[in-house]
């Protein structure tokens, strides 16, 4: 008895190990699914997309008094499968990092970093910060739908020339092999 005990044990872990280091644990990129930045890829459902839509009482693209176009190109990006089941489940979180560069004449301008993490239903809550080379950093975050080519995030905070900012954060997830991104600055000093 206490051998069978044994050899199962053995089986178990072996398992285990194979499991972590051929496929299948968490942020394994073998077997497992793949998403890009934004939720690129994710699966949809007939969640409610109203969820990407301003809540109200918020500043709004018809109150900005500057818009960045940008672009953005992921130099970055790690997937990590909490259950894990190979599938977009909640709790997983797609870490990514972009180069921004100026939608109008190519320039770099920055980088961003933004963890997105998979919510109840198909809802996601993404948050970052867009670091603008020379100029200061745009906080953004708050939940997105997964229905919708456009995500909709509030500007929550910034510095420097960003320090006393509000606005909106428009992203483009289906624009190509780069990111549309368009920041709607509001002047809230």
């Amino acid at each position: 008895m206490r051998k069978n005990f044994k050899v199962a044990a053995a089986l178990v872990i072996a398992g285990v190990m194979a499991f972590t280091v051929y496929g299948g644990g968490p942020a394994s990129g073998a077997g497992a699914v793949k998403f890009g930045p934004w939720g690129k890829g994710a699966p949809k459902s007939t969640a409610d997309a109203r969820a990407n839509q301003p809540d109200g009482g918020e500043p709004t693209t018809a109150d900005a008094t500057a818009t960045m176009n940008l672009l953005a190109h992921s130099t970055g990006d790690f997937f990590v499968d909490e259950a894990p089941t190979g599938q977009f489940t909640p709790g997983d979180r797609d870490i990514f990092t972009e180069d921004l560069r100026n939608a109008d004449n190519n320039n770099p301008v920055g980088f961003d970093h933004v963890t997105c993490t998979k919510q109840i239903g198909n809802f996601m809550e993404c948050a970052g910060t867009a670091k603008i080379t020379g100029r200061g950093k745009i906080e953004f975050g708050g939940t997105t739908s997964g229905n919708s080519q456009f995500i909709y995030l509030p500007i929550t905070g910034g510095s420097g020339e960003f320090a006393t900012i509000g606005g909106q954060v428009i992203v483009d997830i289906y624009s190509g092999p780069d990111t549309a991104i368009t920041v709607y600055i509001v002047d809230m000093s």
